[in-house]
Formats: C-alpha cells, sequence, structure tokens
C-alpha cells in the first residue's frame, strides 16, 4: 500500500473506526472483511457500485513530528551536540605504557580534501589540534559515496588493547 490511515466510518448508522489502505489506481478497491463485520453488512447490498469522495484526510503525522521537533529542537541541529556535565574514564591495565604509532602514509590526491575535512572538524569543535602526544593512533580514511571523506582513528594498536572491558 502507499500508506495506512485509521478513518471513521459510518454506515446505516454504524460507527467505527477502521484501517484504511490506500493502494495506486491500476488496483480495484477492495472492502475486507473487518470492515464487513463491523459493519454488519448485507454483501448483497454491496454489489451495487459505491463511490464516495474524501474531501479532507488528517493524518497529523507532519504535527507530530513538528511537536517532536519543537520539544526537542536541539536535538534537530545540524550541528553536532556536546554532552555537558558528565566527564568519561578510560581504566587502563596496569601497568600501562603510552603508544605511539606514526602516521599511516596518505595518498597525495587526498591530502588537501583530508586537511580541509581535519579543519573543518577542529571548527566544529569535533576535535582540537595538539602539538605532541604519548598516545597516537594513525588515520584511518574511508571515501563515502557521495564522495566526501570519512576520518576514522585506529585504536586497535594503541588504546584498545590498553583499556580493561568489562564486558
Amino acid at each position: 500500500p502507499l500508506g495506512i490511515a485509521i478513518v471513521p466510518i459510518e454506515y446505516k448508522h454504524i460507527k467505527s473506526a477502521q484501517q484504511l489502505f490506500v493502494v495506486p489506481d491500476k488496483f480495484s478497491a477492495l472492502l475486507g472483511r473487518v470492515w464487513i463485520r463491523q459493519l454488519h453488512s448485507n454483501l448483497d447490498e454491496l454489489n451495487a457500485k459505491i463511490e464516495h469522495q474524501i474531501n479532507q484526510v488528517h493524518l497529523g503525522v507532519d504535527d507530530l513530528i513538528k511537536r517532536i521537533e519543537s520539544n526537542f529542537h536541539d536535538i534537530f541541529t545540524p550541528t553536532v551536540g556536546c554532552i555537558t556535565g558528565m566527564t568519561c574514564t578510560l581504566h587502563l591495565h596496569s601497568p600501562t605504557k603510552p603508544i605511539f604509532i606514526k602516521p599511516r602514509p596518505l595518498p597525495f590526491a587526498l591530502r588537501d580534501r583530508v586537511g580541509a575535512e581535519l579543519d573543518s572538524l577542529e571548527k566544529s569543535n569535533i576535535i582540537s589540534k595538539i602539538e605532541t602526544s604519548e598516545w597516537g593512533s594513525p588515520l584511518v580514511v574511508v571515501p563515502k559515496p557521495d564522495g566526501k571523506l570519512r576520518i576514522c582513528a585506529d585504536y586497535k594498536v594503541t588504546t584498545h588493547t590498553q583499556t580493561q572491558n568489562d564486558q
């Protein structure tokens, strides 16, 4: 079906609300068993061609979406959010020695695009530039289907091996 709506119906003073399946024009309209039973219809009466014009359909989905967006507007902003009031702690095995892995070679054709993406992430306060660190994981650059780049870090060789996992 193209859609489903719960619609109020009335037939011979019997009122009900039932599911209406919206189908493309090429399909015949059917009155299902649920409707027939609910309305106590005589099938002989239903053999006559019935035509009704629908003037208005109220689905309410758009209103619901607008209410959700209004109540939780900070979730629907185009920027990345920031969690405040919480701290994250990585529990490391003891003793732990910091691991720094040098960067992997980056194809020359991607260098400008990766630099631009890193600058964009920094301007969006997703990452911050530092001069030195005892820990370092290599970047992994993955092309997205839309041509943009996804920049990830490979932690399996650094922090992943050093953290305690309670699972």
